[in-house]
């Protein structure tokens, strides 16, 4: 779980370091897919007892990327992942 935080944290400032505040399209849907799929891997792994509060990174990170929207989709998402995974 720990290598899994680090590669999050990796990602972001990779991406800083190579694009700074304008990430291309392109590689913003790449880099948000992998870390939703680092988000639920670390989800999985920490029983959804801790990580949960990681799906607020997601939608964040598309309006940032992609625009109000987008993050408001992704919110919505994040509430029903949320919920799904707290009801099973």
């Amino acid at each position: 779980m720990v290598i899994t935080a680090a590669v999050l944290l990796s990602i972001d400032r990779i991406e800083y370091r190579l694009y700074g505040e304008k990430t291309p399209r392109n590689i913003a849907i790449v880099l948000l897919a992998a870390r939703i799929g680092l988000i639920e891997l670390m989800a999985q792994l920490d029983q959804f007892r801790f990580s949960s509060f990681l799906y607020l990174i997601v939608p964040l990170l598309a309006s940032l990327y992609f625009g109000i929207v987008v993050g408001y989709a992704f919110m919505a998402l994040a509430w029903i992942a949320f919920f799904v995974k707290e009801s099973f």
